[in-house]
């Protein structure tokens, strides 16, 4: 695909793919999980509300149509 050949010296393409490939993509993957883990607000208050509402349906207390919309 770029070039790389085994047991021999690499050209600068390949080189720069392998070098963005440990470096560059890892880096810019950690930014996009960092704005996602952002915006997910799953804090102990929201924790809670989902436990007692798994717990409820399990126990047959609550249904989609009577289940409360998560803020």
């Amino acid at each position: 695909m770029f070039g790389y050949a085994a047991n021999v010296q690499q050209n600068t393409a390949v080189l720069a793919v392998i070098k963005h490939s440990f470096t560059t993509v890892p880096g810019i993957l950690w930014i996009v999980t960092a704005i996602v883990l952002y915006f997910y607000r799953l804090n102990k208050k929201k924790y809670n509300q989902i436990v007692e509402e798994i717990q409820a349906r399990k126990s047959g207390g609550l249904n989609e149509t009577t289940m409360r919309i998560p803020d």
